[in-house]
């Protein structure tokens, strides 16, 4: 049969269409691009296809190319406010946020009722910075649809709760209808758990929180012990030794600062503060250190694949790929002499960093090991952290995390490694800021003081802490705490505590 035969014409194209839709709602969306393209090829033009071919890069995370197909959509059909939303959604997870507040504020001239619409654009405000904006669009969202979990979680971020507050009744009521999936009885018991956290009844608040994180931890496959064992393989394939045989190998470059460290340990407030130097630009959490060494963090085999190849790599390899990750972010670096990639997660990669790039700065964020953890049992991670859904399975990490950060002291040049402390960084902001911008080589600037009013992109879950000023009440958080807290200081074995 040829091409030509094998096109549909208008009526089968509608048919086409509808197995295809019915395809791609069902997730099979190899079967359903086949189906859109098809059509595709019979009328370039057909707008509905090409946004639905859209949606299935976003869906697959090509992001840009999900723009580009529904972009070519909303310019045959321009009053489809669906495409608007999820040409918005594209362009947030491609970190053009003004661009996705502009499509979503399009989607709802176009149908101004759609709660979940109004959410996602809080979400992008509140990134921003734009706190008055989120907090009036999730408002609008639970004004809509009231049993809208997620928008009760994005909310919880956005506001303090008081004794009395209607919300947690409201919160408690929907909890207690059973109306809820799991996945939203999970995002529901998260915010009902900070929000008793909130008004200080401790009882309260981890009856949500334990139920909450048993669910989340019942809901995917993770091997604790491995991934510890793999932290604890990372020191030992590189020793002082095999540091000291590869040193200075790697690119030249000074402009890349790596921020580390456990989630919730101030990474966020340390990479604000050196973003507000005019000579330093955040870049956020990165995956491009993960990019270049050419790694998948998902596969079973994850030790033994880096393990190896360590124990292999050469200097021509090193520089190869140190120059490789300064091509991809100067990109990013808008005319500034410095990067700043905060992903924390990269603290198992310090000493790799260290031979790729012997110019770079590595930061190394520390906190009160309780309120760390503390802090990562009262936040709804999604993706690579597994490890905090369980007390003993999250004090175990810590431990191995402890013991991998040992090691890089002990081992890493401390002109290119050092470690600040978030406790530091409340009880005296001026003088640990200076600190930062001196290791960075960098003149001193006092914007740096004023961290919290920098109008910048921020997309990691402390988004709303950074735009506060410092505030002690952070600083021993757990000790309200203590009982509820009794496996976690059982794992942790912390002698001081």
């Amino acid at each position: 049969m040829s091409d030509r035969q094998s096109r549909p014409g208008p009526a089968s194209a509608e048919r086409t269409l509808a197995t295809a839709l019915q395809l791609h709602q069902a997730g099979r969306l190899d079967e359903a691009e086949r189906g859109y393209r098809l059509i595709l090829r019979a009328a370039p033009d057909h707008a509905q296809a090409l946004h639905l071919l859209g949606m299935i890069a976003a869906q697959r995370g090509s992001n840009q190319e999900a723009v580009s197909l529904i972009g070519r959509s909303l310019a045959l059909e321009p009053d489809v406010a669906e495409a608007h939303y999820n040409l918005g959604v594209a362009l947030q997870n491609l970190t053009r946020t003004e661009e996705a507040v502009a499509a979503y504020r399009r989607s709802l001239q176009l149908k101004p009722n759609v709660a979940g619409t109004h959410l996602e654009l809080s979400v992008a405000l509140q990134e921003l910075g734009v706190t008055d904006e989120a907090r009036a669009a999730v408002d609008r969202a639970l004004a809509i649809d009231p049993t809208l979990a997620s928008a009760w979680h994005v909310r919880g971020d956005l506001k303090t709760y008081a004794k009395g507050d209607p919300d947690i009744d409201r919160m408690e009521d929907l909890l207690a209808s059973r109306r809820l999936g799991a996945d939203d009885r999970i995002l529901l018991e998260f915010a009902l758990g900070k929000a008793w956290m909130d008004v200080g009844d401790a009882e309260r608040a981890f009856a949500h929180l334990d139920v909450a994180n048993r669910m989340k931890r019942a809901s995917f496959a993770y091997d604790a012990e491995a991934d510890i064992a793999w932290l604890a393989a990372i020191a030992e394939g590189l020793p002082a030794e095999r540091l000291s045989e590869l040193a200075g190998a790697g690119d030249p470059s000074e402009m890349p600062i790596f921020v580390v460290g456990m989630p919730r340990s101030g990474t966020t407030l340390v990479e604000q503060i050196l973003a507000s130097h005019p000579q330093i630009q955040g870049a956020g959490e990165l995956l491009t250190l993960e990019e270049v060494i050419g790694r998948d963090w998902e596969r079973d085999d994850l030790a033994e694949t880096y393990l190896r190849r360590v124990a292999g790599i050469t200097k021509p390899e090193l520089a190869s790929l140190g120059r490789a990750y300064v091509e991809r972010v100067s990109a990013l670096a808008a005319g500034r002499a410095r990067v700043v990639d905060k992903s924390p997660g990269n603290f198992r990669l310090a000493g790799l960093i260290s031979l790729m790039l012997p110019g770079a700065r590595i930061i190394h964020c520390r906190r009160d090991p309780i309120d760390t953890c503390l802090s990562c049992y009262a936040r709804n991670f999604s993706g690579r952290v597994r490890y905090a859904f369980d007390q003993r399975e999250l004090g175990h990490y810590y431990r191995a995390y402890q013991a991998l950060m040992d090691h890089w002291r002990a081992v890493l040049p401390p002109e290119r490694f050092i470690e600040v402390d978030y406790e530091a960084v409340v009880g005296g902001l001026e003088g640990e800021a200076r600190r930062l911008i001196a290791f960075c080589g960098l003149d001193w600037d006092p914007a740096c003081l004023e961290f919290h009013a920098t109008r910048r992109l921020v997309r990691t879950i402390s988004v709303n802490q950074v735009r506060r000023p410092l505030y002690s009440s952070s600083v021993a958080r757990w000790k309200p705490y203590e009982r509820q807290l009794e496996a976690l200081f059982y794992e942790l074995k912390t002698p001081e505590l």
